[in-house]
């Protein structure tokens, strides 16, 4: 189903003849027909058995149109509803249109083809005297959908600040109801016909705004950081005093491995032969001579 508001189907046809069968030009019916082919995608039915608009109602049980429609009552008439008339004063071959206004004396406004020997559509006053039947559509019968919840800032959640939002099949979708006031977790998102939409359920779409929801993304987790271990001050400077004794051990070792090198000849020639040989020696430059 789709969905149109009666002021919207009011300026859509208004001054307009739609002749959805094409026998005899732009009837009443066919305005029915056409509201039925916008909003429920179902013109299989026809007037029979009478051929007139007052087999709408009287054959219901049969022409399929009760799957788009409840039955509603006069005393309870709502803009949009559609009223068949039998035959009577104010409709001779009985009629159907679409009720917009209760004027209070008996007679409300109504929205239909062929009234008053205008084929053209109009919006003019008919006595409800003469009525047999009332169709509401099921798009215009409040139906709540979604079930609120408790605030938890670990979920995305949306609160609905408005008594009555609509709720649909898929982003600018099909109506499939209302959501109340309330908070309700989202599990996805799209941005679609300058609308945020959410998704509050399984197939079940709000659009956001700030005049009615309130976004509420989960709270982002915050990772732990790791603490350096906290050392004892007293432990600290035994570590340090034990560091600093260690270090000037090995000071002296290689202190005492310098001055051992130090003292130790140096082999600088190893005589390959018994010869005589011509040394060179500077001033102060020592000669260390050692015989196996």
């Amino acid at each position: 189903m789709s969905y149109i508001s009666p002021n919207d189907f009011f300026n859509d046809v208004i001054g307009k003849a739609i002749d959805m069968d094409g026998v005899y030009g732009a009837q009443c019916v066919d305005l029915f027909k056409y509201f039925n082919k916008i909003v429920n995608n179902y013109t299989n039915y026809t007037c029979a058995p009478s051929g007139y608009a007052k087999s709408l109602y009287e054959n219901r049980a049969n022409n399929g149109l009760m799957a788009y429609y409840d039955e509603g009552s006069v005393a309870s008439l709502k803009d949009g509803d559609w009223c068949i008339w039998g035959n009577c004063k104010a409709c001779p071959d009985s009629h159907v249109a679409m009720f917009r206004v209760n004027n209070g004396n008996g007679t409300g406004i109504f929205l239909g083809q062929n009234q008053t020997s205008v084929q053209n559509t109009t919006q003019i006053n008919i006595p409800f005297d003469g009525i047999i039947g009332v169709l509401r559509p099921k798009i215009y019968v409040t139906q709540f959908v979604g079930s609120p919840v408790s605030r938890d800032e670990n979920k995305d959640q949306v609160e609905v600040i408005v008594d009555k939002l609509r709720c649909r099949m898929s982003p600018n979708g099909d109506i499939l109801g209302y959501v109340n006031k309330g908070i309700y977790n989202y599990s996805s998102s799209k941005e679609q016909d300058n609308y945020i939409w959410l998704e509050i359920g399984r197939d079940m779409w709000i659009a956001t705004q700030d005049d009615w929801t309130k976004i509420y993304p989960k709270k982002e987790q915050e990772t732990p950081v790791n603490k350096p271990d906290i050392v004892d001050d007293s432990n600290m400077k035994d570590e340090i005093e034990k560091q600093k004794i260690t270090i000037k051990n090995l000071e002296d070792k290689i202190a005492a491995l310098q001055k051992k090198m130090q003292q130790t000849p140096t082999l600088i020639f190893e005589c390959p032969a018994t010869n005589d040989y011509v040394i060179k020696l500077y001033e102060k430059e020592k000669l260390y001579l050692k015989k196996d």
